[in-house]
């Protein structure tokens, strides 16, 4: 059984979403110790303006019937060895999340998820949607390739509540 989920929606919705993230200005570089991501709409100090438009982008895009709690896009740009080490996004208001692979020429650079004890990379492309549990450690490799990796990635919250009523 597949540790993940694949949806792929229409190449116009992917167009969309790339040619959002190449025209804006808001977006910055993040680098840390576990990353050095060439551009991002994340921020670690509270939602950005690039953060808002691309979470309103998503919800215009699609009609998801989970509780969105964060989207924000990353680039890699080609020949800067930017990357995302292992790390996972699992908190009291995240269970799932998701990678949305707007720009991906080179499959080298997909996600290298741990999973069994294996790092392997799920069966995808350029336009894919992969959702799989949040508390699964992941990693975006060096890109060292002629080519940008753009990614959305979004995290969610599914209902876990039982609706059955107390037996009297």
């Amino acid at each position: 059984m597949s540790f993940y989920d694949k949806i792929t929606p229409p190449t116009s919705t992917t167009k969309l979403f790339l040619d959002f993230i190449l025209s804006d200005t808001d977006s910055k570089g993040l680098s840390t110790p576990n990353e050095k991501i060439s551009r991002t709409s994340w921020t670690y100090d509270g939602v950005g303006n690039s953060q808002v438009k691309i979470e309103e982008l998503f919800k215009k895009c699609f009609l998801f019937p989970h509780e969105l709690t964060a989207v924000w896009y990353q680039v890699y740009a080609k020949h800067t060895n930017s990357y995302h080490g292992f790390h996972h996004h699992c908190n009291d208001n995240c269970d799932r999340s998701g990678i949305f692979y707007i720009k991906l020429t080179d499959r080298k650079l997909l996600t290298q998820f741990k999973y069994d004890d294996m790092i392997v990379t799920p069966d995808a492309q350029e336009g894919d949607i992969i959702l799989f549990d949040a508390s699964i450690l992941h990693q975006s490799p060096p890109n060292d390739t002629n080519e940008d990796k753009i990614i959305v990635s979004f995290n969610f919250k599914t209902s876990n509540e039982r609706t059955d009523s107390p037996s009297s």
